[in-house]
């Protein structure tokens, strides 16, 4: 058991990252942001506007850019690929992010945010 003055101790970071998520083009990719904002460690989930994945879109599949504010106690690339898995796998206590196909990591673009 953890107790509250380790928790109290704990080192929290805020970061932010880009991945690039592909979908199904049946699954509205506001329904995939607010299901990403409920991965544990996930604070803010920015879909950004980027003209050459939108044209990259057919009718069965659709990409998009987003910026991901999360909360790291450690090395913020693990922290990501642990969201990551989370939202493509699901976990005890939360679901998989339905209609999800990939999501792919920018690791360059990982960095610290102030609070």
């Amino acid at each position: 058991m953890i107790s509250f003055k380790t928790i109290l101790n704990e080192e929290v970071n805020l970061y932010q990252g880009d991945a690039i998520l592909k979908n199904t083009v049946d699954t509205n990719q506001k329904d995939i942001f607010n299901q990403l904002r409920a991965v544990p460690n996930v604070i803010v989930v920015t879909p950004v506007v980027d003209d050459y994945l939108a044209s990259q879109r057919d009718d069965k599949i659709e990409y998009a850019l987003v910026k991901i504010k999360f909360i790291s106690t450690g090395n913020p690339m693990e922290d990501l690929q642990a969201i990551k898995s989370r939202a493509m796998k699901g976990g005890e206590g939360y679901k998989k992010v339905e209609g999800l196909l990939s999501f792919v990591i920018r690791p360059k673009t990982i960095i610290a945010k102030s609070r």
